[in-house]
């Protein structure tokens, strides 16, 4: 009986040491794990599907990303084209106000010194059918004197010197209008004067 209780316990320790020493070695025999090859292609499946997607997505957002940036472009060039179209009209229109401004003044002042207006008739020569060539020239010489001349008015008419001014300016224009009128008449000598009938009779009786 002693033996067949010793020889289940070797047996036993036989068993535990098979165990151990298959677990001992389970790892180098199999690096792999637990991974199979079903496993392995069904990752990589997995894998590939998900790639798939995310081009799939990537192209999508290149094709919104291309049509937004060909918007903004034309966008872009369209805002341009009226940039241009308003710069023209704008040297248009400076183009005609400088014509009308002096007009106006030739108009209102035609008595005045001529050197504003011969700087506006310049510089209106000089732009000629070309609004393009606008330039300050006449705001720097003409448009700032007549400012000033303006703001010098004002000062005198709040200095109570408005009404010297006009008689100043009836006067100026009379002496002028007199001196027009003595040029334009010829320089006649007066002719003597002719004997009335009455003078003609008293000396037929003498």
């Amino acid at each position: 009986m002693d033996t067949c209780l010793l020889a289940q316990t070797t047996s036993n320790e036989s068993e535990k040491e098979a165990e151990e020493f298959v677990h001992q070695q389970s790892p180098t025999s199999n690096p792999m794990g637990c991974y199979t090859l079903t496993g392995i292609l069904e990752y990589l499946q997995d894998q590939w599907a998900k790639m798939d997607m995310e081009r799939s997505e990537w192209a999508v957002e290149r094709a919104e990303l291309q049509a937004r940036i060909a918007f903004l472009q034309g966008e872009c060039k369209g805002q341009e084209n009226l940039k241009v179209d308003l710069v023209r009209r704008i040297k248009m229109l400076e183009y005609a106000l400088l014509q009308e401004r002096a007009k106006n003044f030739e108009l209102k002042y035609p008595y005045e010194t001529k050197v504003v207006l011969s700087s506006i008739n310049g510089a209106v020569d000089e732009l000629g059918d070309d609004p393009n060539k606008a330039t300050s020239q006449v705001d720097v010489e003409g448009i700032r004197w007549r400012e000033e001349r303006v703001r010098l008015k004002d000062y005198l008419i709040s200095a109570g010197l408005g009404d010297a001014m006009a008689r100043l300016r009836e006067t100026r224009v009379r002496d002028l209008l007199a001196k027009t009128t003595a040029a334009d008449t010829p320089n006649e000598t007066p002719a003597p004067p002719v004997p009335t009938t009455d003078s003609a009779n008293l000396n037929r009786k003498n």
